[in-house]
């Protein structure tokens, strides 16, 4: 998921990083996925997407991916 805001500071970066956080709420296996970019203002990391999932194969992460591009 992702807000407006978000997808505009996602359009304007040519980079960005994947982050995965393992175990983050009590449902067993899951993972948070997020995109981080340079704020173009600011130039601090800014997060402008997210992924929950319990699969650790790589096809979640693709789907996600490919969403956003």
């Amino acid at each position: 998921f992702l807000s407006r805001y978000q997808l505009s500071l996602l359009k304007l970066c040519k980079d960005f990083s994947l982050d995965a956080i393992h175990e983050v709420t009590s449902i067993e296996k899951r993972i948070l996925y997020t995109v981080v970019v340079r704020h173009p203002n600011t130039e601090t990391c800014f997060p402008v997407a997210y992924c929950f999932t319990t699969d650790h194969s790589s096809e979640p992460i693709i789907e996600f991916l490919t969403f956003l591009r």
